[in-house]
């Protein structure tokens, strides 16, 4: 495994932990709303842990395979399967933590059992989808690409001193004319008897 392999699979599974309390940030929001408004223990609690749940995976993983095709420069084999151990990880921790939040409101345990079912179903699904996007190299809807990298050695390279020509050398001739061109950009020009 190369070094920016190792670091790859270290980076996505603190983003993974990263996520998980991100995910439990929201849910506990969503929690203490709720409460304030005397709706607790109804089922719109659990379709709010629902919609927060899907939300956060889907803005994680969407972080994270923007930032594991930067990293490896390609989708490989390798970034293809960190990304998709990220995000089981990332599904399950968020899983967990809306078990935990589910469990405490007061709720039927029948009901959040069943609507805990149907919000892990939720996640699973989303899951796949967004990692054969990411394998077929899309992210949301658009195209996951390399940030551009500014090529500062060349533009260093081009300002040195004692680069610079001089007017002599880009006009060789005695005087130079300017001359209006095409779209009103004045150029300089020498003419064929006029030069050096």
């Amino acid at each position: 495994m190369s070094d920016q392999q190792a670091y790859l699979e270290r980076s996505l599974k603190q983003r993974a932990y990263d996520a998980a309390i991100k995910a439990d940030k929201a849910l506990e929001a969503v929690m203490r709303q709720n409460a304030a408004h005397g709706r607790l223990a109804s089922g719109n609690s659990l379709s709010s842990f629902r919609s927060e749940a899907l939300r956060i995976f889907e803005e994680e993983f969407a972080s994270a395979s923007k930032f594991a095709c930067a990293a490896m420069e390609r989708i490989d084999s390798h970034s293809a399967a960190a990304v998709t151990v990220f995000a089981e990880r990332v599904a399950e921790m968020i899983h967990e933590k809306v078990v935990l939040c589910g469990r405490r409101i007061g709720v039927d345990d029948k009901t959040v059992d069943r609507q805990l079912g149907v919000i892990k179903d939720a996640l699973q699904e989303k899951r796949l989808r967004v990692v054969d996007d990411f394998l077929h190299g899309m992210t949301g809807d658009e195209r996951l690409k390399k940030d551009p990298v500014v090529s500062i050695v060349n533009s260093q390279t081009n300002n040195l001193p004692g680069l610079h020509k001089t007017e002599r050398q880009l006009y060789p001739c005695r005087h130079p004319r300017k001359v209006k061109g095409h779209g009103g950009v004045v150029s300089r020009r020498c003419q064929s008897s006029d030069r050096l």
